[in-house]
């Protein structure tokens, strides 16, 4: 599972690792494309506190999560976001 512990988080990123990251062994996905996905989860709350794009990239370090680079973009491995119909069974 992913490290939400605390002192890793403040609650509302604490919030959007729930709610759309899914741990998938095997699974990879962007940098650039979690980013996105994170940006547009707090802009549709009203938070315009997000973490800088270098925030959260060590953020989801803390997390636990492997990063390499793939054909020049960075990817996570072990996670992806959760899929639509996923969040609507929940």
């Amino acid at each position: 599972t992913l490290d939400l512990d605390a002192e890793t988080l403040a609650p509302i990123d604490a919030d959007w690792a729930r709610d759309r990251l899914d741990r998938s062994a095997g699974a990879t996905m962007g940098a650039a494309e979690l980013y996105a996905d994170y940006r547009i989860w707090m802009e549709a709350r009203g938070r315009s506190n997000a973490l800088t794009v270098t925030a959260f990239g060590r953020w989801m370090g803390d997390l636990g999560l492997a990063r390499d680079k793939v054909g020049g973009r960075i990817v996570y491995r072990g996670v992806r976001l959760k899929t639509v119909a996923r969040l609507i069974a929940k």
